[in-house]
């Protein structure tokens, strides 16, 4: 290969990296909040499977239901505060399906985690 040759692909290459990353920090919030979304969509329908093959019947239905609105919740968070508190109700719901059975004090300690990282709401009388 020429001097030339690589000089303009060094350069192209370089103006093309620039660009990118241009183009990134003018859309992060966008980009992030598709990225947001799209995960939790698909983690919430790996947790839905597990559900369905492992949890016996007598809180099958009140998981799912929860899991869904607890989805819908997270969908508002910060990104930032969103991955701890997450992680954390996930890491509980993957014990209670590892022990392929749900029971009232299960649902219970979820529910108390998420209670925990909700924003409290502010009284606007």
């Amino acid at each position: 290969m020429k001097k030339g040759c690589f000089y303009f692909v060094i350069t192209i290459f370089t103006i093309l990296v620039a660009l990118g990353y241009y183009v990134f920090e003018q859309n992060k919030s966008f980009l992030s909040k598709i990225g947001k979304e799209k995960l939790i969509s698909i983690s919430i329908n790996e947790l839905n499977n597990k559900i369905d093959k492992n949890i016996g019947l007598s809180y099958k239905d009140s998981l799912k239901l929860f899991l869904k609105d607890y989805s819908e919740k997270i969908k508002t968070e910060n990104i930032d505060s969103l991955w701890e508190n997450y992680s954390r109700f996930r890491k509980r719901l993957q014990l209670i399906i590892e022990d392929k059975k749900a029971d009232l004090l299960d649902f219970v300690e979820l529910k108390s985690i998420v209670k925990e990282n909700e924003r409290p709401t502010k009284n606007r009388n």
